[in-house]
């Protein structure tokens, strides 16, 4: 269900490059490829007030992050 990003833990330090479109966790290749993905949080019970019932369309919706997230096209 998750990529890579799954690995990535609070704490982690993390580079940005918007012009070369990568992301780099700055951590040991072998200690973040034996990390497990995180797990699937379950948000049912925040789906009504704040005006999230106004997204839950899109939430329901939306594709994979690695597919870019779309909610058109799915």
């Amino acid at each position: 269900m998750y990529g890579m990003i799954g690995r990535i833990r609070d704490g982690d330090i993390v580079r940005l490059d918007a012009n070369a479109g990568t992301l780099e966790v700055k951590l040991d290749a072998h200690e973040f490829n034996s990390r497990a993905l995180a797990s699937a949080t379950n948000l049912a019970s925040h789906h009504v007030g704040l005006g999230r019932e106004l997204f839950s369309l899109f939430r329901d919706t939306v594709g994979a992050s690695d597919a870019g997230a779309s909610v058109f096209g799915n």
